[in-house]
């Protein structure tokens, strides 16, 4: 594989790795997410729900253009195409923001639902069925 190729292939690669992690772990998330934001019926509860996966692709997608292939000693694509160490480093570099960012994409969103479920009070389902 040359090293123009290279370049190609691990930045989708990461870019994909990054994107398919953040919905599987949407995923994971899907049933304990249910379960706290479960009495919550308002539609900041569904919204809550509904918002996880896209709101990890986008926290995972920003960590992956935070990171640049251009630095002091490469100015121009031919020079970055050259060194595949550099390439290999940045591609490491984008992995790693892209976790870190995931990691800080979770804690944010659960302490947005703390907030959320502390702020609003659980509805209970006898109470609901009562009257409804």
């Amino acid at each position: 594989m040359t090293n123009e190729q290279y370049i190609v292939v691990s930045y989708f690669t990461a870019v994909g790795g990054g994107i398919v992690l953040a919905i599987v772990t949407a995923m994971i998330m899907r049933g304990p997410l249910r379960r706290a934001v479960g009495g919550v019926l308002s539609p900041l509860g569904r919204l809550m729900r509904r918002v996880l996966p896209a709101w990890l692709v986008l926290f995972v997608l920003l960590a992956f253009t935070m990171v640049s292939y251009f630095d002091c000693s490469h100015h121009s694509y031919q020079d970055i195409v050259k060194d595949r160490p550099h390439m290999i480093n940045v591609t490491r570099t984008q992995s790693q923001y892209m976790l870190i960012c995931l990691g800080l994409a979770l804690l944010t969103y659960v302490l947005v639902l703390a907030v959320v479920l502390i702020i609003r009070p659980r509805v209970d389902e006898s109470k609901q069925g009562a009257a409804g």
